[in-house]
């Protein structure tokens, strides 16, 4: 989504109303009180908050969370200006990246600035224009008090899904709003910066919304999402490092293997930010070092179980897998018309590998959405129709009666032409993991021939499917 487009289907604030703000409050009651950010405007940066809601009636009762942005959006305010200035006033602002808040917070004024891997949100003005705009705005106001940080606020924006979108119970106006928002977050995830918000035992990494929100950000990046911990950013404390993999029972020349990227990636991160501390003039005209990147590639997925991984999308991004091998197997292998609940199949799917949702509407609607940004493109036309569908009928986003049930959703998959059918059995083994690898991944040399010929069948004549109902259980 590019900012018009962002701008003309959801509600976004800026960051001086968020700091303005005594407790998160609900959409329906400031939609017409808040100056949301207009499409002439494109912000610096815009910012998507990823959080676990407390209870079902409020997201944050005790205003823990909304200090915890509060505090991060100064935090930022502050890194643009360190960027801006010499060694000697940048440490007094910023002394050290390596604490919790300074690190993400500068993270995000480097990605303002266009630099980096992850410099180039869509949705944000354009790193160069930003970079120009910022700083004529500081030299212009950086003498009187308060006034350059008070402009900043204005010009970046957050989305806080709370205060900006709908909330139920929903009017018949709101519901349409409601639901069209449904059908677009995953565009509203990808154009935005995500910033999690996470706590000492927490559950974030395996309910749903949360996972899934950090998996859509991702674009399949370890480091592209961001996530601060309240209790280490309350406390200014040095962010946690990870200690040394250990994995049990690897072999020797495979822990080596880990110990050494491990021992690069913590000598990256310290150069980083030492970089920091040592450069002589304004950060913001050259390449600022990368310690983001760093610091999350020292909690690598490779060093860890599925239940271990500090890795907060982890879990979606293998229940897509689980779902595509399974349709591999059921459709695309199977010379038999099967009519399956594609609805339950998904739903439990994400439930077996350990994701929830208070309402199982939900996770079925999470389910469609991660499915259509899976691997196999054959199968990305089918979630997308069923995605909608779902949205037309299920009750999502609400504390559900008995009537609220997740609808059934039954499709009809007709098998592939015999021909096609015929080139899958050429490869060895002929199975659901193997096909599934080889669509997602790409063949070894030997099978390119027959793997390339398979998959300009599926662009040629496309998997046929046929939603027959989506209707209450």
């Amino acid at each position: 989504m590019d900012w018009k487009s962002v701008s003309s289907s959801f509600h976004v604030l800026p960051a001086s109303d968020v700091l303005a703000m005594r407790r998160m409050a609900r959409h329906q009651d400031v939609r017409n009180r808040l100056d949301w950010l207009r499409s002439e405007e494109p912000p610096l940066a815009l910012l998507f908050v990823s959080h676990r809601w407390e209870t079902l009636e409020h997201p944050d009762p005790s205003g823990r969370q909304l200090r915890a942005i509060q505090d991060f959006l100064g935090r930022l305010c502050t890194c643009v200006e360190a960027l801006l200035v010499s060694k000697e006033e940048r440490l007094k602002l910023v002394p050290s990246l390596a604490y919790e808040g300074p690190l993400q917070a500068a993270e995000v004024a480097r990605r303002m600035f266009g630099f980096g891997p992850f410099g180039d949100s869509p949705a944000g003005l354009g790193s160069r224009k930003a970079r120009a705009l910022v700083s004529a705005a500081f030299e212009k106001r950086r003498c009187d008090d308060g006034s350059f940080r008070e402009w900043l606020t204005t010009r970046i924006g957050l989305w806080l899904d709370y205060t900006c979108m709908p909330q139920r119970p929903l009017s018949p106006e709101e519901e349409p709003e409601f639901r069209r928002s449904l059908g677009a977050l995953d565009e509203l995830v990808a154009s935005a910066i995500v910033v999690a918000l996470r706590q000492a035992g927490d559950d974030y990494a395996v309910r749903g919304w949360c996972a899934s929100e950090f998996f859509l950000a991702s674009e399949r990046s370890f480091a592209r999402g961001l996530f601060v911990d309240i209790d280490r950013l309350e406390k200014c404390e040095a962010v946690a490092l990870s200690p040394a993999p250990a994995p049990a029972g690897a072999p020797e020349a495979v822990s080596a293997v880990m110990q050494e990227a491990y021992a690069n990636d913590l000598a990256a991160f310290r150069r980083a930010c030492e970089e920091w501390s040592s450069f002589q003039g304004p950060l913001a005209q050259a390449t600022p070092a990368d310690a983001w990147s760093a610091y999350r590639s020292l909690q690598g997925s490779g060093f860890y179980t599925s239940e271990q991984d500090p890795n907060p999308f982890r879990r979606a991004l293998e229940a897509i897998r689980s779902l595509e091998t399974t349709l591999v197997e059921t459709w695309l292998l199977s010379a038999e018309p099967r009519t399956v609940d594609l609805g339950k199949m998904v739903g439990d799917c994400l439930a077996r590998h350990g994701l929830h949702c208070s309402e199982s509407a939900d996770l079925v609607y999470l389910g469609f959405l991660l499915s259509c940004h899976g691997w196999v493109d054959a199968f990305k036309p089918l979630f997308q129709d069923c995605l909608k569908a779902y949205l037309a009928r299920a009750v999502v986003g609400a504390h559900q009666t008995a009537e609220d049930a997740p609808p059934i959703l039954r499709v009809r998959l007709t098998p592939l032409d015999a021909e096609v059918r015929a080139l899958l059995s050429q490869v060895e083994p002929c199975s659901a993991a193997t096909w599934h690898s080889r669509l997602s991944t790409g063949p070894s040399t030997r099978e390119r021939a027959v793997v390339d010929q398979v998959r300009r069948a599926l662009e040629a004549n496309p998997p046929q499917f046929a939603i027959e109902s989506a209707v209450r259980s």
